[in-house]
Order: C-alpha cells, then structure tokens, then sequence
C-alpha cells in the first residue's frame, strides 16, 4: 500500500500495515517490533505537513480504537480512545451534553495526533488541545501500558506533545464543559485596524484571530464569544455562497495561478474585497471548524505575544519587497502560557502565525523567508507544519527540549519509534 498525507507530498509504502483493534494488541504488537529490531510509526488522519508519520518499514493506524470510553459528569471528564476523529468526538459529545472547551478550525484530526503535535485554536486565555487533556495510557516499547496523570503532573506535560517518540497513546482524558452554544462575529477591516487592536481584542473576547490578505490593506476579522442566545446557524444560501467562492472561484483560481503565478497578487486582493461578514450563533463545533476544500501547504510559528504586530508589519513589508506570488491569507491567532514540554506556547502567551501556499505551487523560498522572519522573534514552529530547524535550534526555543530528548531515550532506548526525520529532529543516535 501507498500512504500518504492531506497535502500529498508526504508518502511512503510500508512493507506492513496494520490495524490493532484493542490496547493489548498495540503494547505487544510494539514489544515484538522492538524485539524484532524494526521500526514503527503511528499514522492519524494523516493532517500533518511534516513527515512524522512517514514509515518504510511497519506503519500502524488505531481508527479501531475510537470513540467515547466514559464519562465522569462529577469531574467533567471524558476517557476517548486515541483513534477518535474529532469530527466525531464532538457530535457524540453534544449527545451527552458535554463540550470541548477549545478546538482548532480544522477537525480532521485524530485526538492522539492532534495532542501529540500541539494542534491549536484560537483565544488568549485559553491553551491548546493538549492543555485539555488531564491524563492519557501509552503503550511502550518494553510492552507495557503505562497511564499518566495530575498525579505526576510533569510526566504529563512531556507526554502529552510527545511527537509520537515516547510510546504509542492509546485512550486520553479531558477535561469538558457542559454544552454551550458560540456567537461568531466576522466583518471586514483594514490591516492597519487589526494591527492596532489585535492584541486588545484578543484579550477581550474568549476567542479572537483574523486573516489578512497578501498584497491587499483586506483583512478579515473573527470575533467569537460564548452567548445564550437561541441558536441562529449559517442559512443553506450562505453555505452554498461560501462553498462557491471557495471551492468553485477560489479553487478555479488557485488551479490557473499553478501556471501563471503572476495571477496571485491580483487574487489575493480581489478575495480580500469578498471576504465573508456574518453573525452566527450554534453549537461551540460547529462554530469552530470550518471546512479546508481547497488544499496547501503551509508553515506556522507560536511567537511572545508581544512580538506579534512587528512580526506581521516585517511579513508585510517582506512580502511586498520580494513581490511574493502569494494568494493565500496569512491567519493570526492566540493563545495561553501553558506547560507542556514541547507546546508551541510553553511558558509564554502566544501569537500563532501561518502562512500558505496553494497546493502544487513553489512555497520554498517564501517559506524559508518568513520562517527567517519568525526566528528573529523567537519563533517556535509548529510540529505538524513545515519547517526547517535543527535539533541545535530547537533545544534554544524549548526550555525542556534536552529534558524531552533524555526521557525519550529512557522511554524507547532502541528507536523504535524513530523514523529518519525524527531521528534527526531530536538528534537521536
């Protein structure tokens, strides 16, 4: 068989495939590898840009461990098995009255691969998928299933964005809140507006991130609060508008500047004169996920929050310097200082930056200059999104990263769970 990821630029063939179907299976499933001297990935819903997954040797999927475990309404936890997508999860658990407390705007993700590579939404004063989790169990190398826990809270915090190298997570636990509906704000503004208020409003609003469109003053800001009021969804004729301009419009447009890139910056502004003004309340999920039909690549950067508007006034004044043929937005958002060993915004409240490419077109030098832009401000790359750094450079950005590289010796001694590009990402030997 043939893997390969959403941006279709990651693939490998396995010389197996398999899918364990219960927690016992995966601890001597991966004992027996380890015995065997092989080596062994995990693969999710395939969401990330870089080549964690990547695995010419054996290459395992847990979509058979899925679904909803337990739920404690006295602690407002949930137990969910680690193959669970979250389009899934979040559904089931409006069933059951309960919430996510914050999600990204993508929800294709397994829970597991979306914890293990720091996925994110939006909303200064609130952590990232993993900083919702209270416990988790692994599988390990040795063949035995381990749980953490509040218990030994810094355990936690190193496995919970554990890029998949410690051991294999089979269930997680997480803390939820009782079902609440979302009210969506979204109009248009100019990016010297955003610029001037985006820290205020992200302080002000539990949720807040904006879009500005390259070669344009267009920026699309979102604003989004919990609210009571009664339900007021996006209208089918609005769907179906969006829909049409994304995929039929944008995505025609985005195939014809494949060929003819000098069309970009004329799109860019002309996408950034239509972009969506709406007010929506519905379901916290709905609210959050917004559908991806027209594919890119993409790199995106946790910076100090302060660093936020000269990071994004450089990337301006860079884009027009270098005359990049660049039509998708740059996307802003926040986040909260939580403690995991390896999250983007460890330590320190966060602005998240990413930039785009359509898929098939060359993003490596506009890439590689706005990834020299977000190390001048102390950038910390994401781990599911393209980018560059060494092991040297990360261990400067990540306080525990030497700590994360000493426990994962401890946790798989032979590299088990090291493909090449891991290998060399934590500079295993």
């Amino acid at each position: 068989m043939q893997w390969k990821n959403w941006d279709g630029r990651v693939r490998c063939e396995p010389q197996q495939y398999l899918e364990p179907a219960t927690e016992q299976e995966v601890a001597e499933l991966l004992a027996r590898v380890t015995g065997d001297g092989r080596r062994l990935r995990v693969a999710g819903s395939g969401h990330s840009f870089t080549p964690l997954v990547r695995s010419n040797d054996i290459l395992i999927s847990l979509r058979k461990l899925s679904g909803i475990l337990h739920i404690d309404p006295d602690t407002a936890e949930v137990e969910v098995a680690a193959g669970t997508v979250l389009h899934e999860l979040s559904p089931a658990l409006a069933d059951q009255g309960f919430a996510v407390e914050n999600l990204g705007d993508i929800d294709a993700q397994s829970i597991a691969g979306a914890i293990s590579t720091g996925t994110h939404g939006t909303g200064l004063s609130l952590g990232g998928l993993a900083s919702q989790i209270t416990g988790l169990r692994m599988a390990t190398t040795a063949g035995t299933i381990v749980d953490f826990d509040d218990t030994d809270r810094e355990s936690l915090q190193a496995a919970v964005v554990s890029l998949g190298a410690l051991g294999i997570i089979t269930r997680v636990r997480l803390k939820v809140l009782p079902r609440y509906r979302l009210k969506l704000v979204a109009r248009r503004a100019p990016l010297s507006e955003a610029l001037e208020h985006c820290t205020e409003w992200a302080g002000n609003h539990r949720h807040f991130e904006f879009f500005w469109f390259p070669h344009s003053d267009s920026c699309q800001l979102k604003f989004t609060d919990m609210t009571d009021e009664p339900a007021r969804p996006q209208s089918r004729r609005a769907r179906m508008a969006d829909d049409i301009l994304e995929t039929g419009v944008f995505g025609s447009a985005s195939a014809l500047c494949r060929f003819v890139p000098a069309l970009s910056p004329g799109l860019s502004r002309f996408a950034g004169r239509f972009v969506s003004e709406a007010s929506v309340v519905d379901e916290s999920y709905r609210i959050f996920a917004s559908s991806r039909k027209v594919r890119f690549h993409e790199t995106e950067y946790a910076l100090p929050l302060e660093a936020a508007v000269p990071a994004l006034e450089t990337i301006q004044a860079r884009i027009a310097e270098k005359n990049y043929k660049v039509h998708f937005p740059v996307e802003v958002r926040f986040g909260a200082a939580d403690d995991g060993w390896l999250s983007l915004s460890h330590g320190r409240p966060s602005c998240y930056i990413a930039v785009h490419m359509a898929q098939g077109m060359d993003f490596s030098e506009y890439f590689a200059d706005m990834e020299a832009i977000f190390s001048e401000f102390d950038g910390r790359p994401h781990w599911g999104k393209r980018h560059s750094l060494t092991a040297a450079e990360l261990s400067r950005l990540y306080p525990r990263f030497e700590d994360f590289r000493s426990l994962r010796a401890e946790f798989d001694p032979d590299m088990t769970l090291l493909n090449p590009y891991l290998r060399k990402l934590l500079a295993a030997s």
